[in-house]
């Protein structure tokens, strides 16, 4: 047995965009820019930009997704790696993306200033009591089975 689990903490490059896959699932995207965390050769930290998905499973977890994960904020996402190969000019390219089981927002960003809330919500496990009113389990259970995806090249 092999266990694929990742948790990366970060803030999203800009905010949630929503898409159709081409088998008509409608799935949320976002990258997450990760700190390294050591000092390249200039004494700086470089980042990672981690390509994040989220299958989407009612229009009442889209709008609150669409609420929290907004460019800036930071976020803990957990979940699994899945790879899938494209071709682009006749090259062929390996992709890599986290696809999300559970995320927190560990704070906010306010007009370009860190308002630090330290709030955290687990957006895919537990729900706002004022947002949603669909059972957890119907509304944030990703379908892991399939491994329809989009594409970031």
């Amino acid at each position: 047995m092999s266990l694929n689990i990742a948790i990366f903490e970060g803030r999203p490059t800009k905010d949630i965009e929503f898409k159709e896959t081409k088998k008509g699932k409608e799935v949320g995207v976002f990258n997450l820019a990760v700190q390294r965390n050591y000092k390249n050769e200039a004494n700086e930290y470089e980042s990672d930009f981690i390509p994040c998905l989220i299958n989407i499973h009612s229009e009442e977890q889209k709008a609150y997704l669409n609420q929290q994960i907004k460019k800036g904020h930071r976020l803990n996402c957990q979940g699994s790696i899945f790879t899938s190969t494209a071709e682009k000019d006749n090259r062929k390219y390996q992709n890599f993306t986290l696809k999300i089981q559970r995320l927190s927002v560990i704070d906010y960003q306010v007009n370009d200033e860190k308002a630090s809330i330290e709030k955290t919500e687990s957006i895919l496990e537990a729900p706002s009591l004022d947002t949603l009113s669909v059972p957890v389990q119907e509304a944030y259970q990703p379908d892991f089975d399939n491994h329809d995806h989009i594409s970031f090249l």
